[in-house]
């Protein structure tokens, strides 16, 4: 029996008072959270978990499908590769840190939003911007969670690229191989199936396929307690990489093994591809991988990929995998995405929401963009769209991922925001509320909670690091790109890399170095507000561009123009 139904459904979703939190703006204690002066408020908690309300406690939350992390984005950095804009998206960031929803009472529904207000200045222009928060929370007891039962299709990419190291690029354009002593990204694969597969238990099928020229069955569909795991993991182990890149037969033939038992309710199946995500053989185009899976979803067959190695292709799977259902992660190490694994595994392959939508309704506000979706910025009129929320930790009031970020234009005609927020559920049932929300007249720096104060900072974060990205792959395709001014812009189209990704060295403009000096002041100050010391992770990434930016500098400094006479 599908989670889902040990909640109580109804054919409205009825927004209480304690799944919404105070009123924004409001006289009921705000000010005790967050102050107008820029401080957190004295009876706030640093990390949330002190001056926090204790609506969620013992309940999961949510967080959104597709990005699961930025650690693609910090190996590059790390390694000294200029990475590419899709490796750092704002949903991904979101999704490593703990977030305040804003929620003071108990949810008593599948799916209850919760709002929270911040006014803050940009950083570089010191504009005042509007934010929202909507908290992602959910009626589901920890202790009642148990994911369903699975049909589980594990793909392998057996591919050539996939016997490099994990901290080298196999389409460099001299062709040649950086030795190290990494283990090699094949190697990490097996184990990431070994991984997988230790997760499961007694009535969960699982198959196993790999692809390079075409594709294979290693182990097929089978129970758990009917099968023989010490041979499939012989055969797994025996896999080796060579060949080309056909992720498209991978997909066929992973189809194949799963669509007899895609139409059992009582499961959910899913597909998890293991890749470096570098098709160049069969269909190719992000529009036809992307239907796949599209086709896929609505045979209720979801999916996931697990990228693997710092030239893993970002741009590609995140293109693909906006559809109902699917989610990425990126690895760099056996033990990390055992980790991942071992805390989170059930999570991730149990969406319970889908095609969650919110409109602002008052002409007075106009959502200007989004952050923390699987399509960030990606607005249909006034609309926020999520294809799909998949549980997630919780301690305390903070749910992991659990908000999503919106930057509202305020046109002054208005002082309230009419919410309408709908969703379906795995059943297929749909669900609608109206909620209208005050706003009352700040000034920066106010933040109704530290939940949305992090997630202000992460996004300034993840948006200055796409603006930078952008004009460096400008500069080095020749379109001399206008050095930037002003605050932190919002790019709807970050540049977008070819699928046989090769490396570009680290390379940070002046321009841009000063823009993250002053953004370090700000993310430092932030740290401090919010107590979260593992926002430091960020700020040891800013100090590497920085450095990179003034050995940059330097470099240019050191040149000398020599006349021949």
């Amino acid at each position: 029996m599908r989670t889902v139904l040990l909640i109580v459904l109804v054919a409205v979703l009825v927004l209480t008072a304690g799944c919404l939190g105070s009123p924004l703006g409001g006289d009921d204690g705000i000010d005790k959270q967050a102050g107008t002066d820029g401080s957190d408020g004295s009876d706030a908690g640093g990390d949330g978990t002190d001056g926090a309300a204790s609506g969620n406690d013992g309940q999961l939350g949510y967080s959104v499908g597709g990005a699961s992390d930025i650690n693609n984005f910090r190996d590059n950095v790390e390694e000294g590769y200029l990475p590419l804009a899709a490796d750092v998206t704002a949903e991904g960031a979101f999704k490593e840190y703990y977030f305040d929803t804003g929620a003071t009472e108990r949810c008593e529904e599948l799916f209850c939003p919760s709002y929270s207000q911040a006014v803050s200045a940009d950083p570089l222009s010191g504009e005042a911007e509007q934010y929202l928060t909507v908290g992602l929370n959910s009626g589901i007891e920890k202790s009642e969670f148990e994911r369903d039962d699975l049909n589980l299709v594990v793909v392998v990419d057996t591919s050539g690229s996939m016997g490099d190291p994990f901290n080298s690029y196999y389409y460099d354009d001299d062709g040649e191989r950086v030795e190290t002593e990494e283990r090699q990204k094949m190697g990490a694969a097996v184990n990431a199936v070994k991984t997988l597969v230790g997760q499961l238990d007694g009535p969960d099928r699982v198959g196993v396929v790999s692809f390079n020229d075409g594709a294979r069955a290693v182990a097929p569909m089978q129970r758990v307690d009917e099968r023989d795991m010490s041979e499939l993991h012989e055969n797994v182990e025996s896999m080796s990489a060579y060949g080309g890149t056909n992720l498209d037969a991978g997909m066929q033939e992973a189809e194949e093994m799963v669509s007899e038992y895609a139409d059992d309710s009582e499961r959910e199946t899913r597909v998890i591809y293991v890749t470096d995500a570098m098709p160049n053989q069969g269909g190719t185009s992000s529009e036809h991988l992307g239907d796949q899976l599209s086709d896929h979803a609505e045979d209720d067959i979801h999916s996931t990929f697990v990228g693997v190695g710092v030239d893993f292709n970002a741009d590609l799977v995140d293109t693909i995998t906006d559809t109902r259902g699917a989610n990425y992660y990126s690895v760099q190490s056996a033990a990390q995405f055992q980790e991942r694994m071992d805390e989170g595994f059930d999570y991730m392959v149990n969406p319970l929401v889908f095609n969650l939508s919110l409109s602002v309704e008052t002409e007075g506000y106009k959502v200007e963009q989004v952050y923390g979706t699987a399509s960030d910025g990606a607005l249909d009129g006034n609309i926020m769209h999520v294809k799909t929320l998949f549980p997630s930790r919780t301690e305390g009031n903070r749910t992991k991922g659990g908000v999503v970020l919106l930057k509202l234009n305020d046109s002054g005609t208005g002082d309230a925001v009419e919410l309408q927020t709908s969703y379906e559920t795995g059943a297929g049932e749909d669900h609608t509320t109206t909620e209208t929300v005050e706003f009352a007249d700040r000034e920066p720096e106010y933040f109704q909670n530290n939940g949305i104060r992090k997630a202000v900072a992460l996004s300034r974060y993840v948006e200055l690091s796409q603006n930078w990205i952008a004009y460096e792959r400008g500069n080095i395709e020749g379109e001399s790109p206008d050095a930037p001014e002003g605050g932190i812009e919002s790019k709807e189209n970050p540049y977008l890399g070819q699928w046989e990704r090769q490396s570009e060295d680290l390379q940070v403009s002046p321009a841009y170095a000063d823009r993250f000096a002053t953004l370090v002041e700000y993310f430092e100050s932030e740290i401090a507000a919010v107590g979260d010391e593992s926002l430091q992770q960020e700020l040891d990434i800013l100090d590497l561009l920085i450095e990179a930016g003034s050995v940059e500098e330097q470099e240019d400094s050191n040149s000398v123009a020599v006349t021949v006479p």
